[in-house]
């Protein structure tokens, strides 16, 4: 069985977060491709700056999936800004791989193969496919079916989430009040029961403009983050920019509304948990957050985890990958007690070269009862900071301290 959980622990600086953005990537590429992209518009892929023989060098991904109809799908492909040079994906009807297509780029010229398992119009959507976009987006758009359920896994199914901007869910939770009514009651009540002295939220109008509106409309990260149908309109974007989340207070005499302005951090961010979760749950789509634990309580945090781990508040396999530094998660010695298992967490640590290697805590072989946090904070699985700068500030507030007495 996949597991529905992955922590990745590393210092600052380690290439956790690229390690979400790749995954980013790889689903807006899959989505956007064809229908966003012209044939003059570069890749937006960066090479390995630390290594100029990497200057030029396609950008590599590979994604290994069960898409929606409960098959095992292994996609990949290879990128420069200005192409892509190749392109694969297999499937696995039984324990052995089918190659659905192989594409390549040889000089320039691109070429495709088809396995003879693969029906419809595959020729006629090989025609559509331009040199900078994946013949899988293309696939989307020319209704080749048998591909569909691999292309809604990627383009749909992958959600990234910086924790430092929890408030962008708003948009989201917006729009549920727009087209779900119950959806914000079903928040209501999960807020209630978080302990954190809110009885409810609301979506209330407030002014604003619809030339407010057009000049949202402008900002591709916005409409990447609200949209999430291809009829997605104006009109969504003026009832997000005229609207505002609105929290319930209890208050000594009567309750009081607070604006989302006025609303704390914490709060924020149990609610936007809060409805990332709801919609991953269940939907059973994949949700990766950046820093998870930025503005929550540690015990808000293990019982968020916890959501993802319970089979009963996530039957459909919703998986959730995280960057944290909360060794809280890894911390208990007992597995029935501890978060996280050792096959869970994943560890990100830099070379002296710049180059980020990405590895699985199991590589250590740690026991079953072992401290995986303590032992994590002291050094035995390594991916620790190594901070020696104390002295240093000595030295330097020593010096500003004797210029000041001259």
């Amino acid at each position: 069985m996949v597991s529905t959980i992955a922590a990745v622990y590393g210092p600052n600086a380690s290439g956790k977060t690229c390690f979400l953005d790749a995954l980013k990537f790889v689903s807006n590429f899959v989505r956007v491709g064809l229908r966003e992209r012209d044939a003059s518009r570069s890749i937006p892929v960066e090479p390995f700056l630390l290594d100029s023989s990497s200057d030029g060098q396609p950008s590599e991904f590979l994604v290994e999936f069960i898409a929606g109809d409960g098959l095992r799908y292994v996609f990949s492909f290879g990128v420069t800004r200005r192409e892509v040079v190749y392109e694969e994906l297999v499937v696995y009807y039984s324990s052995q791989p089918t190659k659905l297509y192989v594409r390549s780029s040889n000089g320039g010229e691109q070429s495709i193969k088809f396995a003879t398992a693969l029906k419809g119009q595959k020729k006629q959507v090989w025609a559509i496919t331009r040199s900078n976009a994946l013949f899988l987006s293309a696939a989307s758009v020319g209704g080749l079916d048998p591909l569909k359920d691999a292309y809604v896994e990627l383009a749909y199914g992958i959600e990234l989430y910086d924790a430092a901007d929890y408030p962008g869910e708003f948009y989201n939770i917006k729009l549920m009040a727009k087209n779900n009514r119950s959806g914000i009651d079903e928040l209501s009540e999960l807020l209630r029961y978080a302990d954190i002295g809110v009885l409810g939220i609301d979506v209330r109008r407030v002014a604003a403009s619809e030339e407010d509106a057009e000049k949202t409309m402008m900002g591709v990260e916005v409409v990447e983050r609200v949209k999430s149908s291809d009829d997605f309109e104006l009109s969504d974007l003026k009832w997000i920019m005229g609207t505002d989340v609105y929290f319930l207070h209890r208050g000594s005499g009567e309750n009081v509304w607070f604006s989302s302005s006025h609303e704390s951090d914490g709060t924020v961010a149990a609610l936007s948990f809060f409805s990332l979760a709801l919609h991953a749950l269940k939907s059973g789509s994949t949700i990766l957050v950046d820093e998870m634990e930025r503005s929550l309580h540690p015990i808000l945090l293990k019982e968020y985890v916890r959501l993802f781990v319970d089979p009963r508040t996530n039957p459909n396999q919703a998986q959730l990958f995280f960057t944290s530094h909360d060794t809280a998660l890894i911390s208990d010695s007992s597995p029935d007690e501890r978060v996280l298992q050792r096959d869970q967490v994943w560890l990100c640590d830099k070379a002296e070269s710049g180059k980020t290697s990405l590895f699985p805590l199991t590589d250590y072989s740690p026991k079953d009862r072992e401290n995986l946090g303590r032992n994590y904070m002291n050094g035995i699985y390594h991916a620790l900071p190594n901070p020696r700068f104390h002295e240093r500030f000595a030295e330097l507030v020593s010096s500003s301290s004797n210029s000041k007495n001259e």
